[in-house]
């Protein structure tokens, strides 16, 4: 899944910006993300994680990676297997959470 989110700032404040983007979703989540590594680069960062699913118990691997752009955040998320219904549910996650972070500039 490839979400793509303009913001305003240079690339070094987005990057900023975007060092808490995790720990929001995280937060969002309720301390249901397990397994959290990131690995930073003067461009973005990769990530692995093991989430909540909608069904009760289950969780599933993530990983993906954010590049940052003067002016655009690209993020490339894989998830095993997710259905379309969930895939736009997982989109409009991710965006809420780079519009928390992003909200203060």
């Amino acid at each position: 899944m490839r979400i793509n989110y303009r913001h305003s700032l240079k690339k070094q404040d987005a990057l900023a910006k975007l060092s808490t983007f995790l720990d929001t979703l995280a937060a969002q989540a309720g301390g249901k993300i397990e397994n959290l590594t990131q690995k930073w680069d003067e461009n973005g960062f990769t990530f692995s994680a093991r989430v909540p699913t909608p069904i009760p118990f289950v969780k599933a691997d993530v990983k993906g990676s954010f590049a940052v752009e003067d002016d655009l955040l690209t993020g490339e998320l894989e998830f095993p297997k997710l259905p379309q219904a969930l895939s736009s549910q997982v989109e409009k996650k991710v965006t809420e959470g780079l519009n928390s972070c992003f909200a203060k500039d």
